[in-house]
């Protein structure tokens, strides 16, 4: 769909797009990490609480293995809008599992190479095959997290919102480089609190927490007290608990005084973080 949105750049703004899912997903599966059975895109739930297992894992490494079908195994993108088409329209309104999408996609795509679902669908970790998801807006983030020197305002200023919340990721994926000099003069040259986009803003405080940085920790306790997404508190709070454990006093206590005005299944998910030994 969103490579149809626009006939001129869509389909690499689609690329982009799952350029970012893909960033995205190593750092959920490196948040649960990646032996756990919870990043199996197929996992079972047998004595296990549903809200103890979300997570956003299943969300991308789905659309991952979804692009795998479509490009590496079906070859054409026409060919697997038509099978996802007539995949919805057969099973509407009905209640199907696994074995349900494995059986009809041999069926309706019965000269397509052998799919390694064993590998996909039930083993922990990232998928095994990584895919190329390479477009002028990715190479762009990817040569600026690459420079030696830190990224100036000109620079950050030729960028969209979503390339910019890429680039955090990419620099949040590249820990031997990022120091807390790198985040104090990235700051300084960027002016990174003027940013208000939640992706953004994000990813930004999860470097910050990470090395330490404590000019934005207003703006980051702000951000948990009025952002209430499961996606951006959960990893926050875990973050201060792995990166910065001199601020789990403050920490501890802002979530004992908010998590009243939290939904319960987030306040559960992130009780489970901070009181993890581990």
């Amino acid at each position: 769909i969103l490579g149809n949105l626009d006939k001129t750049n869509g389909k690499e703004v689609r690329r982009f797009h799952a350029a970012q899912q893909w960033q995205d997903l190593k750092t959920s599966i490196d948040t649960w990490g990646p032996t756990h059975p919870y990043t199996c895109l197929v996992y079972r739930l047998n004595n296990i609480d549903p809200d103890d297992a979300y997570s956003s894992v299943q969300y991308y490494k789905g659309a991952a293995f979804l692009w795998h079908l479509e490009q590496n195994i079906v070859g054409s993108e026409s060919k697997f809008d038509e099978f996802l088409r007539s995949y919805i329209s057969k099973f509407e309104r009905k209640i199907l599992n696994t074995d349900d999408f494995i059986q009809y996609f041999q069926s309706y795509f019965p000269q397509a190479p052998s799919v390694d679902w064993q590998s996909w669908l039930y083993t922990p970790g990232m998928p095994p095959i990584t895919h190329d998801f390479s477009t002028q807006l990715e190479e762009q983030c990817r040569e600026l997290a690459a420079q030696e020197s830190c990224i100036t305002k000109e620079q950050m200023n030729m960028l969209s919102a979503k390339q910019i919340a890429y680039l955090l990721n990419l620099l949040l994926n590249q820990q031997s480089k990022i120091t807390y000099d790198y985040i104090k003069q990235l700051d300084a040259n960027c002016d990174m609190s003027k940013y208000s986009n939640c992706e953004i803003c994000f990813r930004w405080y999860q470097l910050c927490i990470r090395f330490k940085y404590e000019k934005p920790l207003d703006n980051i306790f702000k951000f948990l007290e009025i952002i209430g997404r499961m996606k951006f508190v959960k990893p926050l709070y875990t973050e201060f608990k792995s990166s910065w454990p001199e601020m789990m006093p403050r920490v501890q206590t802002f979530f004992d005084e908010h998590k009243k005005y939290m939904n319960l299944i987030t306040v559960k998910q992130i009780e489970i973080r901070l009181n993890n030994q581990n």
